[in-house]
């Protein structure tokens, strides 16, 4: 259907962010791992790929700001560059489709917020992912408030 609308309250607080994306990336690496043991062979690479690269990145991030310097090698500015320009990349869709936000809103927004989203990544969602991939065994929903666990969520459907 290409009329659906979807809806999320959105976090207020780095807090509530964290709590958010642990509580979806606990989702992701269940699914994940469901994916890679039933789907074909070229999906699958795709999200072994994905997986790699996930655990990668914080090993060329902390490469890049302590191990060179120590080193006594130079900051790797292309590296710095590259993860920069691919973030303005990624987020050009938001420059681009957001349809009730004004064409100098959204200009001024990607330019001036896609560094800042850097930080969050990094700071935030990162450290909710790998947060989630040690807890992923855990199915409540705990990150909401009360836990609920499986076997209530069970009783009720």
């Amino acid at each position: 259907m290409d009329e659906a609308w979807v809806f999320t309250d959105m976090p207020e607080t780095i807090r509530t962010t964290y709590r958010q994306r642990t509580r979806w990336y606990r989702s992701y690496w269940i699914y994940a791992l469901w994916e890679v043991s039933n789907l074909r062979p070229l999906p699958t690479a795709w999200r072994i790929y994905a997986m790699a690269m996930s655990a990668l990145n914080p090993v060329a991030l902390l490469w890049m700001c302590v191990g060179a310097p120590i080193m006594g090698k130079p900051f790797p500015w292309q590296g710095a560059l590259y993860w920069l320009g691919l973030t303005y990349i990624i987020g050009s869709r938001y420059a681009i489709r957001r349809p009730q936000v004004s064409w100098g809103s959204r200009m001024a927004t990607w330019m001036i917020g896609t560094p800042f989203l850097l930080l969050l990544q990094y700071g935030v969602i990162r450290p909710a992912m790998w947060h989630a991939a040690l807890t992923a065994r855990r199915t409540g929903w705990v990150t909401r408030g009360p836990g609920v666990e499986e076997s209530a969520l069970s009783m009720v459907a």
